[in-house]
């Protein structure tokens, strides 16, 4: 562990190839402010010895917006006349992937959404009873009926065209199953 440490602290240390200078690159806070501010402070991070800066992307009021893509359009401009590399924060805020909300605003399908896994104790056969899914599971992925002595058994089909599935043989079963459901749905 301590030569890993030595290494990474030797390869920060070591110059940028083509510069002869370390990798610095602070972060860059923009808050939508005008392309004179924008510039003179691109300015400073040059001429403080950095090799480039990370545009922050989380206080600018219009991420991802067009007076967003203006300001950063500006500050890769003033980048390329002072040498400078520019990395651009992926996100508005956490988690990361989000985009800010717009993503998912547009979408509703790529939300986040959650697989839990529940079980109850059964008895079976019993003919035209089913182990119900308590609470609201959202949108089934498997359903399965296990006992110790026997492989388990896939209910996943029963369970999408009924509110329940019925455990396939005699004595104790354990139903098991696995739903998606976002977040913030009650279940």
């Amino acid at each position: 562990m301590r030569l890993a440490s030595l290494l990474l602290f030797a390869a920060l240390l070591s110059p940028a190839a083509d510069r002869g200078r370390p990798p610095l690159i602070p972060l860059v806070f923009v808050h939508g402010e005008e392309e004179a501010t924008i510039r003179k402070v691109i300015g400073e991070v040059a001429e403080s010895g950095n090799t480039g800066f990370v545009w922050e992307s989380r206080p600018h009021p219009d991420y991802l917006g067009p007076r967003w893509w203006s300001d950063l359009g500006i500050a890769i401009d003033e980048a390329k006349k002072r040498g400078l590399e520019v990395w651009i924060f992926d996100e508005w805020m956490y988690p990361s992937g989000i985009a800010g909300g717009k993503v998912v605003a547009e979408n509703p399908d790529f939300a986040v959404h959650v697989i839990e896994d529940r079980s109850v104790a059964v008895r079976g056969p019993a003919a035209g009873k089913a182990f119900r899914m308590p609470g609201q599971p959202g949108r089934i992925v498997s359903v399965s009926a296990v006992r110790k002595d026997a492989s388990p058994v896939d209910l996943t089909a029963e369970a999408a065209s009924s509110p329940g599935a019925s455990p396939p043989g005699n004595g104790a079963w354990s139903g098991w199953w696995s739903a998606s459901s976002h977040p913030n749905q009650a279940g």
